[in-house]
């Protein structure tokens, strides 16, 4: 069971019955409202999420910071998938996250799935058909699990005339811009058609000039500067389109501590706990 929460409403899961409140968790001291859990944001993707974890400031790494405190940040990036290949392993995923809120997650796949068909990558294509009702099955399944907010993200742009975008022994890039480029349109139509938020990376770095500089050296995964173009617009997504789940929205995860009643501290965390079971029950995550 899986809920929508956040500092400013809760929208329940389909199956708890339960109407949405004003603030979860508590106020406790007259502080900031505080919750027993905090919620998690799902990244689904390909390599493109995987790479999100750089160290050195990868859009997923940029992402947790931006929510410390508020929500856990969980990665399941798997380098090389398709469409396909997500809708073998999210039963799996949703499972081994069932104990967590899931307050938003993201959809980012399609850079394999847009292999073209005659090259040495041609066993990872996906048809164009085939990837939007993948696609939509994700999205469904991941409703189904109770998960209010999804975003969807169009694959970026292929720059293929980078100097590592053919591979050693073959004569031309597995990815074009134009074959991609249809793939990123099926992403943005079934956002509209499902009244899901969009990041569009393909618009977002076209609509630049020297939009490639974002790319690493093999035209398709980004670099430094890309991860934090996508960071950025992220959050300009979120609160535009997802603002109960902006971070100023959540709650704090337990007191922070200048609000912190040291002697009063056992009854404060119980009152914590007695708001979070009040709202969610006794048996929710």
């Amino acid at each position: 069971m899986r809920h929508c929460l956040t500092g400013e409403n809760v929208v329940p899961s389909p199956d708890n019955g339960r109407s949405a409140a004003a603030a979860p968790g508590a106020y406790l001291g007259n502080a900031e409202p505080t919750i027993w859990r905090r919620p998690t944001i799902l990244t689904i993707g390909d390599s493109i999420t995987e790479g999100g974890l750089d160290p050195e400031g990868g859009w997923t790494v940029r992402l947790a910071s931006a929510y410390a405190r508020k929500a856990d940040v969980v990665n399941r990036g798997f380098g090389g998938y398709t469409t396909a290949t997500m809708l073998l392993s999210l039963p799996e995923i949703l499972q081994s996250t069932s104990s967590q809120q899931i307050a938003l997650a993201t959809v980012w796949l399609g850079a394999n799935d847009a292999s073209m068909p005659d090259r040495a990558n041609a066993a990872a294509h996906v048809p164009l058909d085939v990837y939007a009702r993948n696609l939509v099955a994700i999205v469904q399944q991941l409703q189904a699990a109770g998960v209010q907010n999804i975003l969807l993200v169009t694959p970026p742009p292929v720059n293929e005339a980078a100097p590592g975008a053919i591979l050693p022994g073959e004569s031309s890039p597995n990815r074009t811009f134009k074959f991609t480029a249809r793939y990123a349109a099926a992403v943005r139509s079934i956002a509209s058609q499902l009244s899901l938020p969009l990041l569009d990376v393909w618009k977002l770095f076209t609509q630049q000039q020297g939009w490639q500089q974002l790319l690493r050296t093999d035209g398709l995964h980004l670099n430094l500067d890309g991860q934090k173009a996508v960071f950025e617009e992220l959050m300009k997504v979120v609160e535009h389109d997802v603002a109960s789940v902006r971070p100023t929205a959540l709650a704090w995860h337990h007191p922070t501590w200048w609000f912190v009643d040291y002697p009063g501290a056992k009854q404060q965390w119980a009152a914590e706990k007695a708001a979070y079971e009040a709202e969610f029950g006794k048996e929710a995550p």
